[in-house]
Order: structure tokens, then sequence, then C-alpha cells
């Protein structure tokens, strides 16, 4: 009997798994914590946000989050438009509820969770905050968190007094700060396909069947070969 050989599959992995996975834009590792935009607020510049670009490949906004010190009587809103590279365009796209800080004497990290938000890839959005809808029975300014420089390539920092007219939002040009951004992430993912009608819950997609019986396949050859390799049909 021939002896037997030693076999290494290179690359072959019988476990199977989703095609999917995150991707997050990250702009608050390099914040060294203290330097900041100011002044955000009641009486003061009511929208604060940062324009980014979709990675290559992603389809959905996660969420995000942006390092803020703001006083806790002040109220704000997310928001979530396309930007048109001067303002934010059409209509929301996504809009969360009255919040506050509770602290306003430390950096607080704000964090907005948008689902499975569907965007475009390599498109741009403004992601923002505003107090402008929330002015009656509230006070406030603060700050946001801004590295130092120009770090994020996809985009920049954008602000608007708009006071308590949204309307602007959508009908007169944002300032840009081309030579900054704020301290802040956004997370993509594309999540699994849901399962066509009538599937059992958890039963696998069509792309992960087609990954099942390929694994399986791939098991079935290397079996064999290694009878070959023994002498053995």
């Amino acid at each position: 009997m021939t002896k037997a050989r030693s076999l290494v599959l290179t690359g072959l992995f019988l476990t199977v798994a989703p095609v999917f996975g995150a991707v997050t834009i990250d702009n608050i590792t390099p914040w060294n914590g203290s330097t900041a935009q100011s002044v955000f607020g009641i009486g003061n510049t009511q929208t604060y946000g940062q324009v980014i670009t979709v990675p290559t490949g992603s389809s959905r906004l996660q969420s995000f989050a942006f390092e803020v010190r703001l006083q806790t009587t002040l109220a704000f809103r997310a928001e979530v438009y396309a930007w048109d590279g001067n303002k934010a365009t059409g209509p929301a796209l996504f809009e969360g509820p009255v919040t506050s800080t509770t602290s306003g004497a430390v950096y607080q990290l704000i964090t907005v969770n948008t689902g499975n938000l569907p965007v475009t890839s390599g498109a741009k959005y403004v992601l923002f905050l505003s107090s402008s809808k929330d002015n009656a029975g509230h006070s406030g300014l603060g700050i946001f968190g801004s590295p130092v420089g120009d770090l994020y390539s996809g985009g920049t920092f954008v602000f608007l007094n708009n006071g308590t007219d949204t309307t602007l939002w959508t009908s007169t040009n944002w300032e840009v700060r081309t030579d900054t951004d704020l301290a802040f992430s956004a997370t993509f993912d594309d999540p699994p396909p849901p399962p066509p009608p009538g599937s059992p819950a958890g039963a696998p997609s069509l792309g992960e069947w087609g990954m099942i019986f390929l694994g399986s396949g791939l098991m079935v050859v290397a079996f064999r070969f290694l009878q070959k390799q023994r002498g053995t049909v």
C-alpha cells in the first residue's frame, strides 16, 4: 500500500459564512479629546453636521456618532439627508427623537442608531444634529469635538445659522469648512437578504445554499484525493 502523503488544501474553508460585513468611518480615534468647533445651540448656530461619502460597496447606514459637550438643558435631534454639494436636499431620510446629554461638563459620545437605512454607494450625505425644532422650553449651548486638520477626505464639517427655520436646511447653502471635520464615526453594513417568501424562519438563503453545496463538493474531492494517495479507490 502506498504510504499516505501529507495533504494541504490552501484556501479550503468548510464553514459557511455570509459574504457581508460592517464598514466604519472613524474620525474619533485621531481626535485629541479637546480641540473643538463652537458654538452650537439655542441663540447661536443651531445646526452642526458632517458630510460623508458612502464607502464603495456599502448600501445601508446602521449608525453614526458625534463627540459633543453640550449643556443638559439643550434639546436636539439627529438628521440624515442627501447632500448636493452645498446643502441638504430632498426629504429627511432619517430623524431621531428629541434627546439631550446627561452631563454638560465632559464630552459625551452621542450615538444615533439609524437601522438599515438605505444609502447609495459613493454618494454624499450630511449627518447632523440640530436644536432648531426644540427651542420651546429649552436653552443651552455647547461644542463639538473636532480633530486638528482635514483628516477625512470623503467630506467636511458643515453648519447652518438657520435659527428655528428648518426649511433652510434644503433651501440655502450651508457654511462649508473644507479644512476640518468633526470627531465622528459612521457605520455601514450590508445585512443578509430576508428568506424567500414561504421559507421557514432562519432557513438558508439561495446564496447560502450555494455555499453549502460548494463546501460539500470540496469535502468530497478532498476525501477522494486522500483515498487515492493511500492506494485505495
